[in-house]
């Protein structure tokens, strides 16, 4: 079979993300208490950290989703009747390959498309889907998917996935703006494939965020590095420690950086000057763990019906399969 391109599709502007950056950093430090988005930790060193973070013992996240594609990927695809996989994100290469292969095997792999606003990270993993997959049509779009699930592929057969728990780092509102827009966009009968981490002993989640390699800590550290070199900012990273800690309430892990003394830091690009004390905490990110039953209660609200739930030894993390209703 003669082997295709990846066929990409730019849909987002670097200056408009560029301006999403300085809109998100002044809003966010002109705040109390100040904060920044998780999303703007993933340049490539952090998905270099990200990565590495996979292999430590702690991080349970990624062997338990590995663990579970790998064991239930064929019963997920006859679950469904999708053939061209749609992925939000486009860090899971090897999940996506186990899925790929689990469509070759039910002779329906027609097409995938990763979605993800890193240009870089589409053209880096999407040659060799290309390569491997060549009766498939392989393509990439460059956008942020929680703001343009209209730039979704056209089809009558799509699976859409979202790994990684990844949907954990969302606000509410942002699950429920993603949900909405995703129902609108996929016609009955087709699927969602979505990654959740579970509501389980504290201890365990805070462990996975705080490993004792420090890689959470490089990783979380590193959006000091993004603000300096994209702001002409002068943080000093050595003054700020990584910190988490669970929120029983929220039903979520918590990151912050706390700043090591009293500092004065120029923020040139945004001509801002942002003070802080010895002790204040910037907070950097959050990750809801889920419960299963309110997790399928909240898909069916937005016209999802559950098709199948696919869970590790533990209980601890979850695979959820839906459909569009």
């Amino acid at each position: 079979m003669e082997e295709r391109e990846p066929v990409y599709r730019v849909c987002v502007d670097p200056e408009d993300i560029r301006m999403q950056l300085e809109a998100d950093v002044r809003r966010g430090l002109a705040s109390h208490p100040k904060f920044i988005p998780l999303r703007w930790h993933w340049d490539t060193r952090g998905e270099a950290l990200f990565a590495k973070l996979g292999s430590q013992p702690e991080y349970y996240l990624a062997r338990a989703e590995a663990g579970l594609i790998a064991r239930d990927a064929g019963q997920i695809v006859a679950s469904g009747r999708g053939t061209h996989l749609i992925d939000l994100g486009s860090g899971m290469v090897g999940r996506v390959r186990m899925l790929l292969d689990a469509l070759r095997a039910e002779d329906r792999l027609e097409g995938y498309c990763a979605i993800d606003i890193d240009q870089s990270s589409l053209e880096s993993s999407l040659p060799d889907l290309a390569r491997d997959y060549p009766e498939a049509d392989v393509g990439g779009i460059v956008a942020d998917f929680l703001r343009q699930t209209d730039q979704i592929p056209s089809g009558d057969h799509r699976i859409v996935a979202l790994l990684g728990g990844t949907f954990g780092n969302f606000t509410a509102s942002e699950r429920s703006l993603l949900l909405e827009s995703l129902r609108r966009e996929l016609r009955p009968g087709e699927e969602m494939l979505l990654g959740a981490d579970l509501v389980k002993e504290p201890e365990t989640i805070l462990r996975a965020y705080d490993d004792a390699a420090g890689i959470t800590a490089s990783f979380d550290l590193n959006i000091l590095r993004v603000l300096n070199r994209h702001l002409d900012a002068d943080f000093d990273r050595d003054s700020f420690t990584h910190h988490v800690r669970w929120n029983s309430i929220a039903k979520s892990v918590e990151m912050s950086l706390v700043a090591e003394r009293d500092m004065e830091v120029d923020v040139s690009a945004l001509e801002m000057d942002v003070s802080f004390k010895e002790g204040e905490h910037l907070q950097t990110g959050f990750s809801v763990k889920f419960d299963p039953d309110e997790l399928t209660a909240d898909f069916a609200d937005r016209g999802f019906s559950p098709e199948g739930v696919w869970l590790d030894e533990g209980d601890g993390y979850g695979l959820f399969l839906f459909k569009a209703v």
